[in-house]
């Protein structure tokens, strides 16, 4: 499972990221803090923002969550085989096509 609140304090992420790790799930956390989600997890990626972006601030913690969600995508990609490389290229086409032209 992975869970992504910034604060690490989100009480429904919390019961939902207990039950799937008493089922024995391996939990990943994208936190911009340390709380009670934290020790759940069997991996955290802590991705602190600067607290000082007043209004922007959400944003900010977002699209750093992001990234990191990009990175870990695009790793696992590559360590698929070239099949399915192929696959992932024909579905992105598929997909800059119909942004392009509509449904």
């Amino acid at each position: 499972m992975v869970a992504i609140p910034n604060s690490a304090k989100t009480r429904e992420i919390i019961v939902i990221a207990g039950a799937a790790k008493n089922t024995g799930a391996k939990i990943v956390t994208i936190t911009g803090a340390d709380g009670p989600l934290v020790p759940l997890a069997d991996v955290d990626l802590r991705v602190e923002t600067f607290d000082n972006a007043g209004l922007l601030t959400p944003t900010v913690s977002r699209l750093a969550s992001l990234v990191i969600v990009d990175i870990l995508a695009i790793g696992t990609a590559l360590r698929r085989d070239p099949q399915q490389l192929d696959q992932i290229a024909q579905m992105k086409d598929r997909f800059m096509a119909f942004r392009s032209n509509g449904p």
